[in-house]
């Protein structure tokens, strides 16, 4: 009896804490879901867009990134990834969406995943990408790593009849074409470490790193096509003024005195360009999206010196909402 008794003991606590846990789960989404309403509650203009109440998403994302970055002062170093193809797996519930690569063509190393929140009013988006493998005009497929994140967090102005959510796929859809100004900030960053000695020796150099941060301003336009309007054509541009710029070259151990010194450290002027366009077809639960995502930088200090990069993200989505 008193180990019958200590059985119904512990069935009683365990039935106890399930309870307790799925009622804090429930509050804990209550709540979440709560704060997504504060970015999203705006009035909006129902013959420009429309809900069709899909919170939920699954789907697949083929992505082809390239980069090249083209870095001039007392020596010259030009940096190409050539362009991999990355498959992703995506997530999204309601204007939430997070990507996340599975596999990348050609390289285990490499990674990269994305996440955007795309409201009517506010947005916000991040891309990380890492990778292993580059080249240079006189060597290919070297030991060349590159990091990339960029971050924009941005405002529509005109939100009650321009859909910036409805540009990835989302539970939005824009049902007329419609514009709008935006503003916003940005941070991107990139570094280069060069681990391999005959790329160190030619170049004298071996890592070079750029931050760079400042407020954007731009349009944005939705263009919906198709007698069903179930086609949506998409461009946006953002230049970016900086505030924020430090950036950093190491050279190799046996770089000249006229070559850049150690741990050299500069702040400078810099221009950030970031375009979007897209291609969005939806029809009932199915959409699909052709997006590219450009982002030109160029750094000037000094007089003579200037590092320019340009990272190409191009894309095709293919995904189920309900």
């Amino acid at each position: 009896m008193p180990f019958l008794r200590l059985i119904l003991l512990c069935i009683c606590i365990l039935t106890t804490c399930t309870t307790s846990a799925e009622g804090l789960l429930s509050m804990q989404w209550r709540i979440f879901n709560k704060i997504l309403d504060r970015f999203d509650t705006v009035d909006y203009d129902t013959t420009y867009m429309a809900n069709p109440s899909k919170l939920w998403g699954v789907g697949t994302k083929m992505e082809v990134f390239a980069s090249q970055t083209n870095f001039d002062g007392d020596s010259t170093l030009n940096v190409e990834i050539s362009p991999k193809a990355n498959l992703k797996l995506t997530a999204q519930y309601r204007y939430l969406s997070l990507s996340i690569s599975t596999f990348k063509f050609g390289s285990k190393r490499d990674f990269s995943f994305d996440f955007d929140m795309s409201g009517r009013v506010w947005g916000f988006d991040f891309i990380y990408d890492k990778s292993s493998k580059g080249d240079t005009p006189q060597l290919k497929d070297v030991d060349i790593k590159k990091t990339t994140i960029d971050v924009n967090a941005y405002y529509v102005l005109f939100n009650k009849k321009f859909c910036y959510s409805a540009t990835r796929g989302g539970s939005m859809e824009q049902r007329r074409t419609a514009g709008s100004p935006l503003f916003g900030i940005s941070y991107y960053y990139y570094d280069i470490n060069i681990a391999d000695t005959a790329v160190q020796s030619t170049f004298k150099i071996k890592e070079v790193e750029v931050n760079n941060g400042g407020i954007s301003a731009g349009y944005g336009i939705n263009i919906v096509l198709g007698k069903k309007k179930q086609w949506l054509l998409h461009i946006s541009a953002m230049p970016t003024l900086t505030f924020i710029s430090k950036n950093r070259m190491i050279p190799t151990d046996d770089a000249a005195d006229g070559d850049y010194k150690s741990n050299n450290e500069w702040y400078s002027s810099q221009v950030l360009i970031p375009i979007r366009s897209s291609i969005v077809f939806h029809h009932k639960h199915i959409y699909s999206s052709l997006y590219s995502f450009i982002n030109l930088s160029n750094t000037t200090y000094g007089e003579e010196h200037t590092a320019s990069n340009s990272d190409a993200h191009f894309s095709f989505s293919l995904g189920w909402m309900w």
